[in-house]
């Protein structure tokens, strides 16, 4: 595109793609936040993420490997289609 057209066309064809991605990021309609419920704690949380880690066993493997993952220098763009045909 460069070669073709020059930098300056190239810039501008670069600021409208970001301008498309303003304008539909401005088009989205956001709702209120909810209230958090008194009473309920972060360790309250954590428990109820880590009870459902143990109970659904896809979610567990998939933080077992890439626990595993980042502790050991693999990349992991080489390694995902791996775990694609895995889970």
């Amino acid at each position: 595109m460069i070669a073709a057209w020059g930098t300056g066309v190239t810039f501008l064809a670069n600021a409208a793609s970001f301008l498309a991605v303003i304008s539909a990021l401005a088009a989205i309609r956001t709702q209120p936040a909810q209230a958090v419920v008194p009473g309920v704690g972060l360790l309250m949380d954590v428990r109820d993420g880590v009870r459902f880690v143990r109970r659904t066993p896809v979610v567990l493997w998939v933080l077992i490997v890439l626990g595993v993952l980042a502790l050991f220098p693999m990349n992991f763009g080489e390694v995902s289609p791996t775990l694609r045909d895995v889970i």
